[in-house]
């Protein structure tokens, strides 16, 4: 259903020329459905562009703290991001503390 519904939002984006606004957590979906993304480290805006763009190696590792490498869809064209194991990678995930009230979102 989810990708049925990201193509009738794209379809009315292109038929109507209107603009859509969503959140993803899934990169992949992201980079397949948006003509521009905003990645945001700790609730502010650490890159913003088309995914060709943003959704580098570099900007991922920073952001995330996790190794990947990014190829590209052979049917899109889109970037690929694919995760590699975190014990393989010699990488742990960072360790993020509980935000408090006051905190940026």
């Amino acid at each position: 259903h989810q990708l049925a519904a990201l193509d009738l939002i794209g379809k009315l984006n292109r038929e109507t020329n209107m603009t859509v606004i969503s959140v993803f957590h899934d990169l992949n979906l992201a980079a397949e459905y948006c003509e521009r993304v905003a990645v945001l480290d700790d609730g502010r805006m650490d890159a913003l562009g088309p995914p060709e763009d943003v959704l580098t190696t570099d900007m991922i590792q920073r952001v995330y703290g996790v190794k990947v490498f990014t190829e590209r869809n052979p049917v899109s064209n889109k970037p690929h991001i694919v995760i590699s194991a975190a014990g393989s990678s010699g990488m742990a995930l960072p360790k993020k503390q509980t935000p408090g009230a006051n905190d940026p979102l």
